[in-house]
């Protein structure tokens, strides 16, 4: 069986170094490189099977270069690299159908798990936006990335077994989030956080 590649992106040198060797270490081909121009380029020569984008770099940011991928590789999955997470900016990447993201500094387990996860499609794309409405709620609301990432799932009907799986989390860590989520969102059920959710 073919070596999986996996395409890294990240304008910081360490960065790169310490990810690039993790993953060869589990087995993947990688190919690197230092700005999101470049990556592109070196996708359009040769695809991969799994991008990896920093997300703040200078010109292309991680999500301009998601989105472009996307309309030409619909089916490739995308993960971003953040030092900087923020309800915004977490918002924006599940809305141009990224796959996954984790926080820097990366935890070695945690890349490790999120990158199989991606490559068996087990973290699918989100194929439905939250209403504006609902977007306006979560930025008000005080959510974490992660938070944000859980109602995603909650909203498109996943049990807390299949969201610890898909977010490489234990079920506990699970239900933990989904308590803050209805503390923050005032919600007393999980049927009422739904519905809340698709409004």
């Amino acid at each position: 069986m073919a070596r999986k590649s996996v395409l890294l992106i990240d304008d910081e040198n360490i960065i790169l170094e310490t990810i690039s060797d993790d993953l060869r270490n589990e087995g993947y081909d990688v190919i690197t490189a230092p700005n999101a121009e470049k990556g592109y380029n070196k996708f359009r020569e040769k695809p991969c099977d799994l991008v990896i984008t920093d997300l703040i770099m200078e010109g292309m940011n991680g999500i301009q270069l998601s989105k472009k991928l996307k309309k030409t590789h619909p089916e490739t999955p995308v993960m971003v690299l953040t030092g900087y997470p923020s309800t915004d900016s977490v918002i924006e990447a599940l809305r141009t159908g990224v796959n996954d993201y984790l926080l820097k500094p990366c935890d070695r387990k945690e890349l490790s798990e999120k990158v199989r996860s991606c490559l068996q499609g087990k973290i699918k794309r989100r194929r439905k936006t939250l209403p504006a409405k609902t977007l306006r709620m979560i930025r008000d609301s005080g959510l974490t990335p992660r938070e944000i990432e859980v109602c995603h799932l909650l909203r498109e009907g996943h049990e807390n077994g299949e969201i610890s799986s898909q977010l490489s989390i234990c079920v506990n860590t699970t239900k933990n989030h989904i308590k803050s989520i209805y503390k923050k969102l005032n919600a007393k059920s999980r049927a009422e956080l739904v519905a809340r959710l698709n409004k």
